[in-house]
């Protein structure tokens, strides 16, 4: 960052190759399009996806827009979350009940009322939506986020950049809702069910460095891991789901952070399969317990 902010100042014409100031191409660890093997990416597009600091505007996908829903079981797996108890006063006629009490009663009418079914799930639904390498997968992370937004009564979604920080933001340019991730903490009760969506592809700075953010300006106190360790161990129904096949969980770019991930989180693709998994692991009556910290990620 000092030798960024070096550069800025002493600069004063565009530069293309070299090792040295901010340009394009070349060995300089500051511009685009170079090769520099750890560098900080200033505009531009991914060339070799080898930056550990992104400068320039924060790009950003809006899962909100309109999209129909596919493939159409998609539904079908996610209705399962739904917890229908009793709940509220008895204002519900039960004609079956009614029948049978006034029979027993010799014909004398014997009205019976139950309380309503309503859904009592909590439902927090974290989602990637700042990288370039989730851009395949866009229409199919648009599907669920349309979906859960109509059907789930008590959910609330929150957006971040390739890994969890001190905060996620309410607002998909995660710029001007910021929510503390420890004030979702004491906000949220333990059970809360938690969906994290994201690739998981990402340097494994990010994943294991307090200050590995991608996004210099993101609020970081800990390394990523730990806040998602920090998140399943508040929220012990925590899922991450994963819109890259998983039978290429092991071959593709950034393979390494998705096994970090997946050893601490239980991780199952976005398809029906994996959905159908997920749901069964956030409604189950044990989840899955936090595995102990590795201690090359202790930091």
């Amino acid at each position: 960052m000092e030798y960024f902010k070096q550069r800025l100042k002493d600069q004063t014409e565009r530069h293309d190759g070299g090792n040295r100031w901010i340009g394009t191409g070349g060995r300089s660890p500051v511009g685009h399009g170079g090769y520099h093997p750890s560098g900080m990416r200033v505009g531009g597009s991914p060339g070799g996806r080898s930056a550990i600091k992104v400068a320039m505007d924060r790009r950003y996908i809006d899962y909100s827009e309109e999209a129909m829903l596919t493939p159409q079981r998609l539904g079908e797996a996610l209705d399962r979350l739904r917890t229908m108890v009793p709940h509220g006063p008895r204002d519900e006629l039960n004609i079956d009940k009614t029948i049978r009490e006034t029979v027993r009663q010799g014909g004398e009418i014997e009205l019976v009322f139950d309380r309503r079914l309503v859904d009592k799930l909590k439902l927090i639904i974290l989602m990637d939506n700042g990288g370039w390498s989730m851009t395949p997968y866009v229409h199919l992370t648009k599907n669920l986020f349309t979906y859960a937004k109509s059907q789930f009564k008590d959910v609330r979604f929150m957006y971040f950049h390739n890994c969890v920080y001190d905060v996620v933001y309410e607002d998909a340019m995660r710029y001007q809702k910021p929510v503390k991730t420890m004030d979702m903490f004491r906000r949220f009760d333990a059970e809360t069910r938690v969906i994290i969506i994201g690739d998981a592809s990402m340097s494994p700075f990010e994943l294991t460095h307090p200050r590995g953010a991608l996004d210099y300006s993101t609020p970081q106190s800990a390394s990523g891991l730990m806040w998602l360790r920090r998140i399943k161990e508040n929220f012990p129904h925590t899922v991450w789901i994963n819109p890259i096949p998983e039978d290429e969980w092991n071959f593709t770019y950034g393979a390494y952070t998705v096994t970090i991930v997946r050893d601490h989180l239980p991780m199952y693709e976005m398809s029906v399969r994996g959905l159908e998994g997920a749901v069964a692991e956030l409604m189950a009556k044990y989840p899955k317990p936090l595995p102990p910290m590795p201690r090359a990620h202790s930091r």
